[in-house]
């Protein structure tokens, strides 16, 4: 069920992720970084289909998405597997 929420407010194709894994940012006391904010836009649930081919349709999208580059690729952990 998390996976679909996410994919429906963050707009995420299938093709391009598959929502398996969440992983999160352990920000060190003291550290800082900087990062991208906006909203996500409507995508279709299949990129490379037409709409109402089999079964595909418009993600809503809208949620609010931060893009950071990772200063330290250890900070990044495995939160959850999805499946």
């Amino acid at each position: 069920m998390i996976r679909d929420m996410l994919r429906e407010l963050l707009a995420v194709s299938v093709e391009w992720n598959t929502i398996a894994e969440i992983w999160a940012l352990e920000l060190p006391a003291g550290q800082q970084i900087v990062g991208f904010a906006g909203l996500g836009t409507p995508q279709k649930l299949f990129a490379n289909r037409p709409l109402s081919a089999k079964g595909n349709r418009m993600l809503v999208g809208r949620a609010q998405q931060v893009f950071f580059p990772v200063k330290n690729p250890l900070w990044v952990k495995l939160y959850e597997q999805l499946g």
